[in-house]
């Protein structure tokens, strides 16, 4: 006895209908987004900030740690050099290792009080890197702008597919399901 339509589709593993027939084809459903709750905001928000401290890991680990003190301010131009009248203010650290005294300049436009003692991490594998071990060593640099732009992407994801499951979001007045 031959049993109709032992042919499987490969995709959707129901029987093969003939064209027009579909029967478990995906042709005509919307997509389903499984619920998003606010643990997966906080979980995927969490790793977003923890991005600028876990590019640092080698250093933090491995790094030598060093304390300096902030002895003043320089001001730089926009190249780098020092100068009077800067545009970009940065604090000097001195830190004394292996009985040598280094001077290193903290990030931009951050003034740490003069005096203040600094917990710095040295890089062994690229003697000129360094981390001020600090929230404002971490996040209040030009690179963390990328850090909020990231954010700001992800809070606007987020916000979306929470109002489409709630069924809130519309466009001019007409609900879009």
């Amino acid at each position: 006895m031959l049993k109709k339509n032992l042919l499987r589709h490969p995709v959707t593993r129901g029987p093969v209908q003939g064209p027009g027939k579909r029967k478990y084809g995906s042709a005509g459903r919307s997509i389903k987004i499984r619920k998003l709750s606010w643990k997966h905001f906080l979980l995927i928000s969490l790793i977003i900030f923890i991005l600028p401290v876990v590019r640092e890991w080698q250093t933090l680990l491995y790094g030598e740690r060093v304390t300096g003190e902030v002895i003043a301010y320089r001001q730089f131009n926009p190249d780098g050099e020092i100068v009077h009248d800067g545009q970009i203010v940065r604090s000097e650290i001195e830190f004394i290792k292996s009985g040598k005294r280094y001077y290193l300049y903290g990030p931009e436009n951050l003034k740490y009080k003069l005096g203040k003692q600094v917990s710095i991490r040295l890089s062994k594998k690229k003697p000129g890197d360094f981390i001020i071990a600090s929230f404002s060593g971490f996040y209040l640099q030009k690179r963390s702008v990328s850090l909020l732009i990231v954010f700001t992407i992800w809070l606007a994801i987020y916000s979306t597919i929470v109002q489409v499951q709630k069924g809130t979001l519309t466009d001019r007045g007409k609900r879009i399901s």
